[in-house]
């Protein structure tokens, strides 16, 4: 079985990027399977290619610069590429490389060849490329898999696996007597991190210097979101890109999550990994990931009062966090484990070959 996955960049602080190292460090150790990543580039490159993973780079693959020109040029590399290596299924983790993908396949590839696409979350369908361009689809969540019901005629097509994270069986983590609540991922407007800043501007002083607030990531809002950390001088730490994002969370106690929209975020999976306690807005397909009040905390969407009560809440009873932290790793562990995910994933790609 041969395999060409097809993504934009490999980076650190991105969803897609980490679901995919670990399906790709699953899948590797399979004996009747070749794998390669085609891609256009990021800062996480090195680091799958470290795991032993192949990565071609093809800068025609990133979709933020893509043109005509471009969107040739790659149908060419991928097609090449799949002659050259004899490739059975290309798994697309975007739709402009799912294009690319039946563009080839439609005038320069054999039909034999399998296309599968896996859809992380649901987008404004803008632009003139098919959101939906596969022969397969794999949905990371329940709200993504009823959106392509009413979009997908043949049923069939449709396959829902959740994202994957590695989990030891048991975890141990002592708590900070001051908690340390931490915002995590791309610093961008769908993220919403501005909301977190003022929910803590929202807090007394007594209750914010009873705990540490960080915000880790970097991206197009970075310098906006620290210019309103400092007019409503909450005192957040802002730390930068981090690329190991578990061994920061092993400090932490508290993960907050400000989006408005989501598909299934590694970010939260990562938490449930390294026993911090979720607090997160109330995104569609949530109550899929975690139980309010039983796996951690939910607040409405671009509600910062509501974030604000639950953040006095936690601190004024950090003895919750242990409970919930630990409902959610164990349902995590038996739900969104890395092996349960790469033997389904193992499961749809020989399936698709017999038939």
């Amino acid at each position: 079985m041969n395999l060409l996955f097809l993504t934009d960049e490999l980076n650190y602080a991105d969803g897609v990027s980490s679901q995919l190292y670990y399906l790709l460090t699953g899948l590797i150790k399979k004996n009747d399977l070749r794998l390669s990543v085609m891609c256009s580039g990021g800062d996480g490159v090195e680091k799958f290619r470290a795991a032993g993973i192949d990565i071609i780079l093809n800068e025609n693959l990133n979709h933020r610069s893509r043109s005509i020109k471009g969107f040739l040029s790659a149908l060419k590399s991928v097609s090449e590429y799949c002659k050259a290596n004899k490739v059975n299924i290309i798994h697309s983790h975007n739709h402009y490389a799912a294009n690319i993908a039946s563009v080839s396949l439609k005038i320069r590839l054999s039909k034999n060849i399998r296309t599968v696409q896996t859809v992380h979350g649901i987008i404004p369908e803008t632009g003139k490329l098919n959101h939906l361009s596969a022969g397969t689809y794999i949905c990371v969540n329940d709200h993504v898999y009823n959106y392509l019901k009413d979009k997908i005629s043949d049923e069939k097509k449709i396959n829902l696996i959740y994202n994957g994270i590695d989990l030891k069986e048991n975890k141990n983590k002592n708590f900070n007597s001051r908690l340390r609540f931490i915002s995590a991922g791309r610093l961008d407007k769908g993220k919403r991190v501005d909301l977190f800043i003022k929910a803590v501007s929202l807090l007394s002083d007594t209750i914010r210097d009873k705990a540490d607030f960080i915000i880790a990531g970097d991206g197009d809002e970075s310098e906006e979101l620290k210019k309103l950390n400092a007019n409503l001088k909450t005192g957040i730490e802002f730390t930068g890109q981090i690329n190991d994002l578990r061994k920061l969370f092993e400090s932490c106690d508290v993960f907050v999550m400000t989006s408005g929209s989501e598909g299934l975020p590694m970010t939260i999976l990562e938490a449930a990994a390294e026993k911090v306690m979720v607090l997160t807005s109330s995104f569609d397909g949530i109550g899929n990931i975690i139980k309010d009040n039983s796996d951690g905390l939910i607040f409405p969407v671009d509600n910062a009062d509501e974030l604000a009560q639950k953040i006095r809440f936690i601190i004024e009873n950090p003895e919750t966090i242990n409970t919930l932290t630990g409902n959610f790793y164990r349902s995590a562990y038996e739900k969104f484990n890395s092996d349960i995910m790469t033997g389904k994933y193992y499961d749809l790609y020989s399936k698709l070959l017999t038939q």
